[in-house]
């Protein structure tokens, strides 16, 4: 069986690399396939890094119709409000009570 040295000379075999290196191989893919499929681990990682945005613009408007509207871009032909979503509130304020006709 064929020996590699390590750091410090001591013989390791070959086999036992091998399966070290596979070992981290399997980490490293487990964790990428984490940070990849889990979006709440994702967003907590980009968050802490300063790589992810805490808040996001958004614009409301009314339509000829009364309907409210809400969208990341301002429309063009209408009025609009500019409103500040919290990515850590999940909330976006509600809109004032009509009063009664």
């Amino acid at each position: 069986m064929p020996a590699e040295t390590c750091g410090a000379g001591t013989a390791v075999p070959s086999d036992m690399l091998k399966k070290i290196l596979w070992a981290v191989v399997i980490l490293i893919v487990g964790a990428a396939a984490i940070a990849y499929f889990d979006r709440d681990f994702r967003n907590q990682v980009l968050e802490m890094t300063g790589q992810l945005p805490t808040s996001t613009k958004v614009y409301k408007w009314q339509d000829n119709k009364g309907i409210w509207h809400v969208s990341n871009t301002p429309p063009r032909d209408k009025p609009y409000k500019e409103q500040e979503y919290l990515h850590n509130t999940n909330v976006i304020p509600s809109l004032p009570a009509r009063e009664a006709e």
